[in-house]
């Protein structure tokens, strides 16, 4: 068995502080979350909102798209949806540092989305979910939002002891016509050995038609590895 399923199989005393009680028994909650998961894709998909009738932002879109941006080095990423429920995703910088491999499930109400993310400090594997705020019959005015969590276990590249721990935050869009929209997410990931980071950006989306848009992003992160802030813009064809 290696280390890694190892630790996966290690679940936290009860009574920590109030860090490591967020963190504890992550593996259990990745386990229920698979569970879940399964569940949800045997909802009929007849009852859910297609893609091209969703926001070209919209997190819970299931779609078939390619995109190159820049944020400092080149970046591309792609999107293949499977069928109506499912999707595979990933993202890549030029120098490969930076990188993003993933999958989605649609159900009733939002979407699950398994994935794992790298960068030169530390790997993150992660399992998470986006539900509209209107689904439970909350009136957001002219803004889409939609809350976010999940847990994760984060790998840091200068130390062989996994943190554990959850994340909460949110989406938000604020169309202003068929074409600018603004949009926004903030949130936090608490872990276990003290782990904490906030995370958060704005940035502005401009549809050029139907299946094109470009979106400029202001992006902001800080944890345990310091400060981060970049700027990036990116261009998507939707197939």
């Amino acid at each position: 068995m290696s280390s890694l399923s190892r630790r996966l199989l290690y679940i936290a005393p009860p009574f920590a502080n109030v860090t490591t009680f967020a963190a504890m028994n992550a593996p259990l909650y990745l386990a229920l979350f698979a569970c879940f998961t399964l569940w949800a894709c045997t909802l009929n998909a007849e009852e859910r909102q297609s893609a091209s009738e969703k926001h070209i932002e919209d997190p819970t879109q299931i779609v078939t798209r390619a995109g190159v941006g820049y944020d400092g080095e080149l970046t591309v990423n792609a999107s293949i949806g499977l069928d109506d429920s499912r999707m595979l995703r990933g993202k890549v910088n030029a120098s490969g540092d930076d990188w993003y491999l993933g999958g989605s499930w649609l159900f009733e109400k939002g979407i699950v989305n398994l994935y794992v993310d790298g960068n030169t400090d530390r790997i993150s594997y992660n399992l998470g979910t986006y539900v509209p705020l209107s689904e439970f019959g909350v009136n957001t005015g002219k803004w889409m939002v939609f809350p976010t969590g999940g847990v994760s276990v984060i790998d840091p590249k200068n130390t062989s002891e996994l943190n554990y721990g959850g994340y909460l935050g949110g989406f938000a869009i604020r169309p202003f016509n068929e074409q600018w929209s603004l949009v926004s997410w903030l949130g936090t990931t608490v872990a276990s050995n003290n782990y904490q980071s906030i995370w958060g950006g704005i940035g502005a989306s401009y549809r050029i038609n139907q299946e094109q848009s470009i979106r400029g992003n202001v992006n902001l992160s800080n944890d345990d590895y310091g400060h981060n802030t970049t700027s990036s813009i990116s261009y998507t064809y939707q197939f």
